[in-house]
């Protein structure tokens, strides 16, 4: 590959987009597999503004989204979380996009429900988990890592997981840093339902398809009426964000990234430490 060809797939968002088929239904892949799907900062910005395209396409009903092999993402890929301790642009943006993503899927008109499979992490989980319907593996892990590198939870768990587990339980799994099982979030209502590995994007078409047969307006509108108590808790969001980024510019912070760094598995061994959060490249 010619260092120009470099240059152009590092500037080329990795996602995959699908034409509907018959049913309106559109599928979005994460698709960086040798990296268990991890996102560079080209991919975060695009996962910030590909939600609302999809707005005004009548051959769009619902949306699945999920990631390409044994991971849905394993988060913000490395050198791009270092970027945010180093880089006052690269960090602005960041906090941008991070409530791009978050926003995103919240306001757009239409459905979305995502196929998560292997390790969610970071940014992947606020993919995963703010899509409208998450249909998860048992054996997936959903894990938000930012304590073990010196931030705090701020790209939606902070703001999602007390609303869907309640606040003892949400404080409790983000004080400490417990990874959870696919089978455990669904148990805890952080996910729609769990179904054995393998199967989740298959589920998700499923439960897509279901949608799809319902009046356009009405499952809109009856997405708008539910989402509304997210809405009311917004200044929640935005303060954990803002908290979650102060956190970039910490020294400790740096240092924990670095030490993390030689940790992170290959996706030909999608292992984790028993800790459940050291070794993924995550915010």
């Amino acid at each position: 590959m010619t260092r120009q060809e470099e240059t152009t797939v590092a500037q080329t968002p990795a996602l995959t987009i699908s034409e509907p088929d018959q049913d309106g239904i559109l599928l979005v892949t994460i698709s960086r597999p040798d990296k268990l799907n991890a996102l560079r900062e080209v991919d975060h910005d695009r996962l910030a503004t590909i939600w609302s395209e999809f707005d005004d396409r009548d051959d769009v009903r619902v949306i699945v989204v999920t990631g390409e092999g044994s991971a849905f993402s394993a988060g913000g890929d490395l050198a791009f979380v270092q970027g945010l301790t180093t880089d006052d642009r690269t960090r602005a943006n960041a906090w941008w996009a991070a409530r791009g993503i978050v926003r995103g899927l919240l306001d757009c008109r239409k459905p979305v429900v995502s196929a998560l499979e292997g390790v969610a992490v970071g940014a992947g989980n606020a993919v995963a988990l703010m899509a409208d319907i998450c249909v998860a593996a048992e054996d997936a892990k959903i894990i938000d890592g930012h304590l073990a590198f010196g931030a705090s939870p701020g790209d939606h768990a902070a703001f999602l997981w007390p609303l869907a587990m309640g606040i003892q339980r949400a404080r409790g799994k983000l004080l400490l840093g417990e990874a959870l099982t696919g089978a455990e979030a669904a148990e805890l209502g952080l996910v729609y339902e769990a179904v054995p590995g393998g199967k989740t994007l298959d589920r998700a078409m499923e439960l897509a398809a279901k949608i799809a047969r319902f009046d356009p307006f009405a499952v809109q509108a009856t997405k708008v009426s539910v989402n509304g108590i997210l809405r009311q808790h917004w200044q929640t969001f935005e303060a954990s964000l803002a908290l979650e980024f102060m956190c970039f510019v910490n020294e400790s912070t740096r240092a924990a990234l670095a030490a993390a760094a030689p940790a992170r598995p290959s996706a030909g061994d999608p292992k984790l430490p028993k800790n459940g959060n050291r070794g993924h490249e995550q915010f």
